[in-house]
């Protein structure tokens, strides 16, 4: 049994107490004066206003306990969900936070629609609850979809450097346009499946331009690829000016040349 029910049975035991003693006071009364007129009168007065006592502290019990669960539901918002999942438990940790949130925005919908049954409808609260679970769904179907981050990344920092075209047309990639979040999402969807077998890592890279000729590597990671949509997130460096985003693979076969070639596009500042 929830609360609600727990307090619909006490308000209407009170109401039937209040009736029965009433009722044995009245026949009491009767005996001794005769007073019909009385008893009936007094009865049902004394229902109503035990009926009208119990809605009031009913309502009240209701609207405080509706403002805690608000307070809760502000505070499961206050999570950190744009915190980067850089490792396998990470990510798992990160799944497992967002399902449990997932899990109490639920519980909370329920018992506001419970408690609208006494102190009427709350669709704007509703509303906000509902938003947060499909918006928390989206970002757990995201994190499933990320890729996983190569524990073999040394391997790149023992290359001299490599060569590239700058375009390439096996994959599909298109710069992110957020100039306001703290992290963006990037997806990378590989052409042909078939190449997926032949890549090594998926390599992300940003830098800063100091100058012409100084260049700051604020970001690179290297992550295994997979098929279908191969997808990222990272920090929005393309916040700031004179940043330049990277990203591409690097093919098995060039990865004991000392020049691999890293098929890539590249992203500036917005």
């Amino acid at each position: 049994m929830n609360d609600i029910d727990y307090l619909l049975i006490v308000s209407i035991s009170l109401i039937v107490l209040t009736f029965i003693t009433i009722l044995a006071y009245g026949k009491k009364t009767v005996k001794v004066k005769s007073d019909k007129k009385l008893f009936f009168k007094i009865v049902p007065l004394v229902a109503v206003v035990s009926t009208v006592v119990s809605v009031f502290l009913m309502d009240y019990y209701y609207q405080n306990n509706l403002e805690s669960e608000i307070k809760k539901y502000r505070s499961y918002l206050t999570a950190d969900l744009d915190s980067i999942p850089s490792s396998d438990f990470e990510r798992k940790k990160a799944l497992d936070s967002l399902t449990s949130l997932n899990s109490r925005l639920n519980q909370l919908l329920k018992k506001i629609e419970r408690q609208e049954k006494i102190i009427g409808e709350k669709e704007g609260i509703k509303t906000e609850v509902r938003n947060s679970i499909k918006s928390t769904s989206l970002s757990i179907d995201k994190i499933e979809t990320y890729n996983e981050i190569s524990e073999e990344f040394e391997n790149l920092e023992n290359i001299k450097g490599h060569t590239s075209s700058g375009n390439t047309s096996n994959f599909e990639f298109h710069c992110p346009t957020d100039s306001v979040s703290d992290y963006v999402d990037l997806v990378l969807k590989i052409n042909d499946n078939k190449l997926v077998d032949k890549i090594a890592y998926i390599y992300i890279t940003v830098t800063e331009k100091r100058n012409d000729s100084l260049f700051f590597r604020e970001f690179d990671q290297a992550y295994l690829p997979q098929k279908g949509l191969n997808a990222f997130r990272i920090k929005n460096y393309l916040k700031k000016p004179n940043r330049t985003l990277k990203i591409g693979y690097f093919l098995k076969n060039q990865m004991n040349k000392e020049y691999p070639r890293y098929e890539k596009v590249s992203c500036n500042s917005y």
